[in-house]
């Protein structure tokens, strides 16, 4: 019979990978590396005190994610996250958190939609506190709810990368997009509604669509009102 051997050096190195891996990824998502950040590998093994091997793992891993991209004779950078591209990502995800939140809605319990419930309650306490980071950690945390008990699991993995690809530039949106914020509750409070009632799954997919939809309407006019001075229609 085989016997796989583990060396317990491969081990440390497995350890440090890890390690460095979500050193940089948090500080990737925190903000704390911005975009278009150079990551060199000799500089961050110094900083972390290990070898440049694992380091080197660590940004491959967040290349493969997306949160780091290598450009030829310059180096991996931090992702950088234009508005074009944010529009996209945004795109990409009405259509995939549509089709996720109708096939999840059958399997929620009065239970999950207590949870949220209760979650879109607190977002209403981050809103009157002026925390956006707060706003946005139970924003998530809103979907992922719902998330949670959707049976297709490669479709959750993409919606969880792209919303880590988004974490970053989270908090400058919601300086940009104030008003938004209490009318997505309201989106919420209708969302939970839809599925606790049991609506037709197509409708709920479309409520789940324009939902994002409308965060992508509001991010352009506020483009819009940058560059001209004044608002377009939303």
């Amino acid at each position: 019979m085989f016997t796989q051997r583990v060396y317990k050096g491969d081990d440390t190195v497995q350890s440090k990978h890890e390690e460095a891996y979500h050193i940089l990824r948090q500080r990737i998502l925190s903000g704390a590396l911005t975009s278009g950040y150079r990551l060199v590998t000799d500089n961050l093994a110094r900083e972390l005190d290990m070898s440049a091997s694992p380091i080197r793992e660590a940004i491959r891993r967040l290349e493969a994610e997306g949160l780091v991209t290598h450009i030829r004779n310059v180096g991996a950078l931090v992702t950088t996250m234009d508005s074009t591209r944010y529009v996209s990502a945004l795109e990409t995800l009405a259509v995939l958190e549509g089709y996720a939140t109708a096939t999840a809605a059958a399997a929620m319990t009065p239970r999950d939609f207590e949870k949220l419930e209760a979650l879109t309650d607190h977002m209403h306490d981050a809103i009157n506190q002026a925390d956006p980071l707060k706003y946005h950690q139970l924003n998530r945390a809103f979907h992922e709810g719902i998330y949670a008990v959707c049976p297709n699991s490669v479709l959750t993995e993409q919606i969880h990368r792209l919303w880590d690809s988004l974490d970053a530039i989270r908090h400058n949106i919601f300086i940009l997009l104030p008003e938004r914020t209490q009318a997505s509750l309201t989106e919420h409070y209708r969302l939970i509604n839809a599925m606790r009632s049991g609506k037709d799954p197509a409708f709920i997919e479309q409520l789940a669509r324009a939902h994002k939809q409308s965060t992508i309407k509001a991010f352009l006019a506020s483009q819009h009102v940058d560059n001209t001075g004044s608002r377009s229609a939303p």
